[in-house]
């Protein structure tokens, strides 16, 4: 998603009229991007499947006839891996740090944080032969593995108060504003079926609720999941017979009927998606703040493990 997002009350001066239409037909357009049917990004997958490749022949062969940890490319594995995680605050250094804000975009900064965070462990599983050694060496690799299991939870987190993997920070006033989009679309179908119109206005009460406790809001994510997978099975139904009502009342043909069937599920799509961030947004926003009071200190402790181990290994 490209672009900024229109933020609904930022401002107490009115916007220009035809400003702010052409920020919601932006943001309209960004949805239809963000909701249709895209091809499956092959680069990922094929890392990702390379990453498991490569760890699983590792975890297979006979290492220790050809690595050796002390010396050798065993050493020099133990070394970068070392280097690569200890250049993964560099990201948060991004953020946070007012001199780096001009430093590249946001988004290839977090890329290369991941890639890293995923390359630096896979180099010192190899450095180790896949197996345990010393005690130190052992609270090191259990530190590290700490580490990247953080991640990943945090990663989930991440996704779940963010436009995509790359994209710009949620506000609830951003997915209410998402919302108003997405029904004023759908309103053109609510004449020609009314019970489409009644799934679709049950969930007022989530969008225009600003506020939710930690517990109420895990409630509420619970509940409403299984009742919006539900919902929108059935809109599904009622959506496209109301595109054949439409169709037949109106003599459109049959390519106009399943192009009009396609954009309105991009857009039932859209909204129901829109309703399930609200719902969990307070729970998974305020869970990804106590992830990120935790996995910094799991980072320190790992270096401070990865420090002793160096230190023993020279010493002794």
């Amino acid at each position: 998603m490209t672009g900024q997002i229109i933020e609904v009350g930022e401002k107490e001066v009115s916007p220009n009229p035809g400003e702010l239409a052409a920020g919601v037909d932006k943001r309209q357009a960004e949805i239809e991007n963000m909701y249709r049917p895209h091809r499956l990004e092959i680069s990922p997958v094929i890392f990702c499947l390379v990453v498991m490749l490569v760890i699983y022949t590792g975890w297979q062969a006979d290492l220790e006839n050809y690595i050796t940890p002390e010396s050798g490319l065993g050493y020099a594995l133990g070394i970068t891996g070392g280097v690569l995680m200890l250049l993964l605050p560099m990201y948060s250094l991004r953020k946070r740090v007012k001199w780096m804000r001009g430093w590249g975009v946001i988004s290839h900064w977090f890329k290369v944080h991941m890639i890293l965070g995923i390359l630096g462990p896979l180099f010192i599983l190899f450095h180790c032969n896949f197996r345990l050694g010393s005690q130190n060496g052992n609270i090191a690799l259990f530190s590290m593995l700490l580490v990247v299991a953080s991640g990943i939870v945090g990663r989930y987190f991440y996704g779940r108060i963010h436009f995509g993997l790359y994209g710009s920070e949620m506000t609830l006033q951003q997915l209410q504003q998402d919302i108003s989009i997405t029904r004023n679309e759908l309103s053109k179908l609510f004449e020609a079926s009314p019970q489409l119109l009644e799934t679709i206005i049950k969930y007022d009460d989530v969008v225009g609720n600003e506020t939710f406790a930690l517990m109420p809001s895990l409630y509420n994510l619970m509940c409403l999941t299984l009742q919006i997978n539900r919902s929108y099975s059935r809109a599904g139904v009622e959506l496209i017979a109301a595109c054949y009502r439409i169709a037949e009342r109106e003599g459109w043909t049959p390519s106009s009927t399943t192009e009009m069937i396609r954009n309105g599920k991009v857009y039932l799509n859209a909204y129901f998606s829109t309703v399930r961030k609200i719902a969990g947004f307070a729970f998974f926003e305020r869970l990804f703040s106590v992830w990120h009071h935790l996995h910094l200190p799991l980072f320190f402790m790992l270096a401070l493990a990865v420090t002793a181990h160096i230190v023993a290994v020279h010493m002794f």
